[in-house]
């Protein structure tokens, strides 16, 4: 009996340890993802301006053509968007959505079913991952930017469609129009 209990303490000891390992490596791979994008902005941030909420990074790309009174975005303000999501590896690397018909032919993308028109949300909604929520908070209709964030902020350690596990993102938008609440 005693032997037996040996055998489930090791087991139990082996396993609390590959939990940790693991995630340890998720916490560096995140952090390699951050140290990532803070470089990617660094090579942008003296043309444009960056905006930072929260492990969410936005880099607004028309400044100048953005009217003076354009709606700004707020928790549960109705937003219309043109988009396309991205894997960010150092750059915008493998399209994983899109409603923008030219960006879907220009990469080869099949969508099933989708329409190609503004797609609209609630800002803050608690279905939208949280580092789009955040990097869309203060942006402005009209604006063009994109939103970038780590793994961390996105879908985490979880597949979701064709986004793989430990994923960082970066979305470019186009904001069309905001509804406010």
């Amino acid at each position: 009996m005693k032997t037996a209990n040996k055998i489930k303490a090791i087991i139990i000891s082996a396993s609390v340890a590959m939990c940790a390992c693991a995630k340890q490596d998720r916490e560096v791979t995140i952090s390699q993802q951050e140290a990532n994008i803070d470089s990617y902005i660094a090579s942008m941030q003296d043309n444009y301006p960056v905006t930072r909420n929260n492990g969410s990074n936005r880099i607004t790309l028309n400044e100048d053509s953005i009217a003076v009174n354009a709606p700004v975005i707020e928790k549960g303000d109705s937003v219309y968007m043109n988009y396309a999501g991205y894997i960010f590896n150092n750059r915008k690397g493998d399209l994983f959505d899109t409603n923008i018909m030219s960006t879907a032919l220009e990469e080869g993308f099949q969508l099933t079913g989708a329409t190609y028109q503004a797609k609209g949300i609630v800002a803050g909604d608690p279905d939208i991952i949280q580092g789009l929520n955040k990097g869309l908070e203060g942006a402005r209709e009209g604006e063009c930017c994109e939103i970038l964030f780590s793994a961390k902020y996105g879908y985490y350690n979880s597949f979701v469609y064709n986004i793989p596990k430990m994923s960082a993102l970066l979305y470019e938008i186009e904001i069309v129009k905001v509804v406010k609440r």
